[in-house]
């Protein structure tokens, strides 16, 4: 993206989460992006970061 984080999308419920620095991304332009097990890896220029997709299932409502 154009520095505005990672878009999760919840096909069944249709709804759209947004990942940014604030919620832990090591930076706004993502250019990578893995679903694989139970984590969410999301590459950026800043780095790689690893989120659980229990918690953000919690914190959105969406499933992934």
């Amino acid at each position: 993206t154009r520095q505005s984080g990672c878009l999760l999308f919840d096909g069944p419920s249709g709804r759209w989460a947004r990942l940014t620095s604030l919620d832990g991304l090591a930076g706004n332009q993502v250019r990578s992006f893995c679903a694989s097990g139970p984590y969410v890896w999301v590459g950026s220029y800043g780095g790689i970061a690893r989120f659980d997709k229990q918690y953000l299932s919690k914190k959105w409502g969406i499933s992934l």
